[in-house]
């Protein structure tokens, strides 16, 4: 009678990558076949590069031997899918951040792509930080820094407001009262004086 050791199956870097490979891919290749290319990658490589892969197969092949053999194949699987959804929203976002150029560096959609999801943003902050960047450059023609500075002040405020910020209590009043008390005074300095 043979062990089970003798039949034990052996799922190695290189097997794990390969199953990247045709996950990825969408299974038009099948893992063999995913194998042999990347075995053909690695000879083809740089030496540098033929150096780097065969680390990253020692490496996810460390990462593998304390895993089950027979789960192997489908933590890779998993992880073929979790790269591939992420590579999806990238291209997502890439797309999004073409169709609007002029939002590319706002700090305000950078702070609500932390908290929201992808269609609240598109949908509230994108129309909001649009007009804040219309009425911020229009300010800055009319009426110079000041006037620029107090719809940046405005602005900020309405998307702290749409945040649901209102909720930090005595520090959130004090910075409304903060920035009542500079459109007061601005509008004293300008209105005739």
């Amino acid at each position: 009678m043979e062990s089970s050791k003798t039949h034990s199956v052996t799922y190695d870097g290189k097997d794990a990558l390969a199953t990247l490979v045709a996950e990825f891919l969408g299974g038009k290749v099948t893992d063999a076949q995913a194998k042999i290319a990347v075995e053909k990658v690695i000879e083809e490589a740089t030496p540098r590069r033929r150096h780097e892969l065969q680390q990253f197969i020692r490496d996810l092949g460390i990462l593998l031997a304390v895993v089950p053999a027979h789960w192997r194949r489908d933590i890779m699987v998993k992880v073929a899918v979790k790269i591939k959804a992420k590579q999806e929203k990238r291209a997502r976002q890439r797309a999004f951040r073409r169709q609007y150029p002029a939002l590319r560096h706002s700090r305000m959609l950078s702070i609500a792509n932390w908290f929201f999801c992808e269609d609240e943003v598109t949908n509230i902050f994108v129309p909001a930080v649009s007009d804040y960047l219309l009425e911020y450059r229009r300010a800055l023609k009319e009426g110079g820094r000041w006037k620029a500075f107090v719809v940046k002040v405005r602005h900020w405020h309405a998307f702290l407001d749409a945040c649901g910020l209102e909720k930090w209590g005595k520090v959130y009043t004090w910075i409304q009262r903060l920035s009542a008390l500079v459109i007061w005074i601005w509008h004293k300095l300008h209105s005739g004086s």
